[in-house]
C-alpha cells in the first residue's frame, strides 16, 4: 500500500470525464474516495476573487469533507507572459494580485500555495541562461516574502521538470524558509539526473506536499528517457519516500522526457548532477517499452493500490 485513499489529494485535471468546475471537481474525488482536490487557482473557484463565491464554495467542500489546496502556475521573472492571473488580480500588479491570491487562498483556510519556476525549454534558452533566470526569479520571491508573511502562508516551488532540488533549495534557503517550501515530486526529479531517495533527502526539512505518480526509466541510443506508467509499477519506492508530515497529491504527468546524458552540452548544463545519483539510475533502467498514456488506465491502477 501506497497511501490511504482517504489522506490522498487528486489533481482536478485527472479527474474522470473533466469537472465542469471546481465544485464538480470536489464531488467527483469524494465520490472516488479522495480527501482532497487540488485546483490550478483560486479562480477556479471564483474569477473575480468574490467574498461571497469563495464563502460557499468553502462551506460546500468542508460539507463534502474534501479539502482544498490551491497552486498559482508560474512564477519566473522572465516569463511575465505566463503569469496572467496573478497580474489580473492586481490591474498589471504583479505583487498586488499576489497578496490579493494570498487573501483568496485565505478566505479558503489555504495558505500553502503551490507554483512552478518554467519548463524543460527554459533551462536551455539560449538567449537567458538559466542561472539567470534563477537569480532574477530568486529576486522576486524575496519581494513576495514580506506579503507571504503578513498573509502567514507559504509558497510551495514544486520539483517541475526544469529544476534541480539544489536548486530549489538554494531559493528556499537565500529567501527564508518561513515563506517557501518545497512541493516534492519525485517522477520529476530523474529527469535531472537525481536519485529520487537522495532527492528527497536533500529537501526534507522543507517538503510540504508530495506528488503521486510513477514511470520507468528506458535506455535510449542517447541515454536515458521516463517512461510514465502505473503508480506503484515504476521505479520510485515509494515507502522510501513518502512521509506523514506532507500532503499526498496524486498529479498524472503527461511528458514523455529524455535524459539524453551521453550528449556533453546537455550534461554541461546540469552542473549539479553526480555520477552516483546517474549510476544509481542507469542501474534501475530497463529496456526501452512504450509509455502507459491512457490517463484512465493509470487512475484505475492508482484506486487499487490507494485503498479506502
Amino acid at each position: 500500500m501506497i497511501a490511504a485513499r482517504r489522506r490522498v489529494e487528486i489533481c482536478a485535471r485527472d479527474l474522470p470525464g473533466g469537472p465542469a468546475d471546481a465544485a464538480d471537481a470536489v464531488g467527483s474525488a469524494r465520490e472516488l474516495g479522495f480527501g482532497g482536490v487540488h485546483l490550478p487557482s483560486v479562480t477556479a473557484i471564483s474569477a473575480r476573487h468574490e467574498t461571497r463565491e469563495l464563502a460557499e464554495f468553502a462551506a460546500f467542500a468542508a460539507e463534502q469533507q474534501v479539502s482544498v489546496s490551491l497552486a498559482v502556475g508560474m512564477i519566473n521573472a522572465y516569463r511575465m507572459d505566463r503569469a496572467a492571473e496573478l497580474l489580473a488580480a492586481g490591474s498589471g500588479d504583479l505583487l498586488r494580485g499576489f497578496g490579493r491570491t494570498l487573501a483568496s487562498a485565505a478566505a479558503l483556510g489555504v495558505h500553502e500555495l503551490t507554483a512552478i519556476v518554467g519548463v524543460e525549454a527554459d533551462r536551455f534558452d539560449a538567449e537567458i541562461p538559466w542561472p539567470e533566470q534563477l537569480r532574477a526569479t530568486g529576486d522576486l520571491l524575496a519581494r513576495f516574502a514580506p506579503v507571504l508573511r503578513d498573509a502567514g502562508s507559504r509558497l510551495l516551488i514544486k520539483t517541475h521538470e526544469e529544476i534541480t532540488t539544489f536548486e530549489i533549495v538554494r531559493l528556499v534557503e537565500s529567501v527564508g524558509p518561513d515563506v517557501l517550501g518545497v512541493a516534492f515530486d519525485p517522477v520529476n526529479v530523474v529527469v535531472r539526473l537525481e536519485d529520487p531517495v537522495a532527492a528527497a533527502r536533500r529537501v526534507a526539512p522543507h517538503v510540504r506536499a508530495i506528488h503521486l505518480d510513477d514511470a520507468w526509466l528506458c535506455r535510449t541510443s542517447r541515454g536515458l528517457a521516463r517512461r510514465m506508467c502505473p503508480l506503484g509499477r515504476g521505479i520510485l519506492d515509494w515507502p522510501r519516500l513518502l512521509r506523514e508530515d506532507a500532503r499526498p497529491v496524486l498529479d498524472f504527468h503527461r511528458a514523455e522526457l529524455e535524459l539524453p546524458y551521453f550528449d556533453q552540452a546537455w550534461l554541461a548544463a546540469q552542473p549539479d548532477a553526480t555520477c552516483v545519483e546517474l549510476a544509481a539510475l542507469a542501474a534501475g533502467a530497463d529496456d526501452d517499452r512504450a509509455p502507459v498514456s491512457d490517463l484512465g488506465a493509470r487512475l484505475t491502477a492508482a484506486l487499487d493500490v490507494l485503498p479506502r
